[in-house]
């Protein structure tokens, strides 16, 4: 018994290797493709209140899951409509900025962790200042990048993520 399972080690671990592997220049312009085709459009339409390009970056069938709850397709892309129209009707001015600690890149699928900060100016307040760690999974299909799960919180391990935690990296820069 104990041949026949190192036996079937060896092979998994064969098959393994044998597997196409992506080489680093091939990562990279997944990287920037991904930079391209979905950060710089998320940044844009996010700050902008752009409902429809916002969730054109998303799968039909998303999952988000975040401190209010777990959400995918059309529940996901209803309430992006919903909170962006009530963000415009408030007059909100906002702006996104992250940086990513994790790219890993596979076939077809990007998995990424990262820092964000969001500033919400609201008429007549004070900005307010918001961090947390997101991850991310962004997918192949038909052709176009989307993103098929995001999640993140506001805290890690019970410990509320800070400005501190956000200025470990360098945000992205995403604006045009």
């Amino acid at each position: 018994m104990k041949k026949l399972s190192l036996h079937f080690a060896f092979i998994l671990t064969s098959l393994f290797i044998a597997l196409p592997q992506l080489n680093a220049q091939d990562k990279e312009a997944i990287i920037e493709t991904i930079d391209r085709e979905v950060w710089k459009p998320f940044v844009k339409s996010w700050e902008a209140l752009d409902t429809e390009s916002f969730n054109a970056l998303h799968a039909d069938n998303v999952l988000r899951v975040s401190k209010w709850g777990v959400k995918s397709g059309s529940q996901y892309k209803e309430g992006i409509v919903t909170g962006f129209a009530m963000a415009r009707e408030r007059g909100d001015k906002r702006t996104i900025d992250f940086w990513f600690e994790e790219r890993n890149v596979g076939e077809g699928v990007v998995y990424e962790v990262g820092y964000y900060k969001i500033t919400v100016q609201k008429p007549g307040e004070d900005a307010k200042e918001y961090y947390a760690r997101f991850h991310i999974v962004t997918k192949m299909i038909d052709g176009q990048w989307k993103i098929v799960q995001d999640w993140d919180s506001a805290e890690l391990n019970g410990v509320k993520i800070s400005k501190t935690d956000f200025e470990k990296g360098t945000p992205m820069a995403y604006r045009e």
